[in-house]
């Protein structure tokens, strides 16, 4: 953590506030171990409830590129669970950020 050469206080790394007065990112205090163990568990729930669906949907438009073997195909399935994945984990961290 910096520290103000004038006031000798410790600066939030993020928005570089002092840390003993106010933040403004909040980032002090809220991470703990049982925060992020919670918000683990529920990502993967919620991963496990979103691909459910998008499992019934999506593949069997792949079907044809699956048993084939294609790496277009392949890649193109990736592509979609990964750009779920971030998304997914974007929000979920955000709102427990907000928490």
């Amino acid at each position: 953590m910096r520290e103000d050469i004038k006031t000798k206080a410790p600066l939030c790394p993020l928005c570089l506030d002092d840390v003993r007065i106010s933040c403004k990112c909040r980032c002090h205090g809220m991470d703990t171990k049982k925060k992020s163990f919670t918000e683990s568990i529920f990502d993967v729930f919620l991963g496990f409830v979103i691909y459910l669906p998008i499992n019934f949907f999506v593949l069997p438009l792949f079907v044809e590129g699956i048993m084939d073997y294609s790496i277009s195909t392949m890649l193109a399935v990736s592509s979609i669970y990964t750009s779920i994945a971030i998304v997914r984990k974007y929000v979920v961290r955000r709102w427990f950020i907000r928490l």
